[in-house]
Formats: C-alpha cells, sequence, structure tokens
C-alpha cells in the first residue's frame, strides 16, 4: 500500500509540475508574439519606442549608445512636422467651415457639425 501511495503522490506531483511549465512556456510564447502597439511613441514614451528599435535592429551596447539619440532626435522632428500639418489641416478646414456658411442653412451646417463629431469620436475610440 505504501508504495501505491507514494507512486500517486509522485504522478500527482509530476503532474503539477509539468502544467506549471507549460502555463509558464504559454504565458512567455504568448507574450513575445503580441504584436507592438501600432501607435508607436506617442503611446508607449520615446525612450521605450527607441529601445524598441534598438532591439528589433538587434544593436550591440556600442551601437545603442550612438543610435538612440539619432532615433529620438528623429522623433521630434516627427512630432513638429505633425504639429505643423495639424495646424495646416486646421486652417483648411476652419476656411471650408466658412466657405460652407454661406451655402448651406443654419440646419445644414450643424447636421454637418454633428456628423464631423461622431466621426471624430469614432476615430478616437479607434485609438
Amino acid at each position: 500500500m505504501k508504495t501505491e501511495r507514494k507512486r500517486a503522490i509522485l504522478i500527482i506531483a509530476l503532474t503539477f509540475i509539468a502544467g506549471f511549465v507549460i502555463g509558464a512556456l504559454t504565458i512567455g510564447l504568448l507574450s513575445r508574439t503580441t504584436p507592438p502597439d501600432p501607435r508607436g511613441w506617442r503611446h508607449e514614451g520615446k525612450d521605450v519606442y527607441a529601445d524598441r528599435l534598438l532591439e528589433a535592429a538587434a544593436a550591440d551596447s556600442a551601437q545603442a549608445v550612438k543610435l538612440k539619440p539619432v532615433f529620438l532626435q528623429a522623433m521630434e522632428k516627427i512630432d513638429s512636422l505633425q504639429e505643423i500639418t495639424n495646424q495646416q489641416v486646421r486652417s483648411v478646414v476652419d476656411s471650408l467651415d466658412k466657405k460652407l456658411e454661406v451655402v448651406l442653412s443654419a440646419d445644414q451646417m450643424e447636421n454637418l457639425r454633428e456628423y464631423k463629431r461622431k466621426q471624430r469620436e469614432r476615430y478616437e475610440r479607434k485609438r
């Protein structure tokens, strides 16, 4: 009876260990296969995103020291260009609204503004 009991305890322990190992491996594989956030550095931060780029490039430590400032500078320039572009787009949209106000009635303009508001909300939810 004692031998059977020891065998049963051993089987239960091995089953527990196997389950633990499989679970740990599954979690590790899932975390590696999770795609990076498409929103990039605006969501996760520039340093984190630069580190992600360095990891993707498999840069060694000497290369990382040289490349990280380059990545950060490029991100700053992109942000600056994006802000300029956003201002230009706002200017064009404001100009369009003024032209539409001349042609459309107040109710039509309100319908158009409501439509644009809903589109903006839908866009923000996707982000």
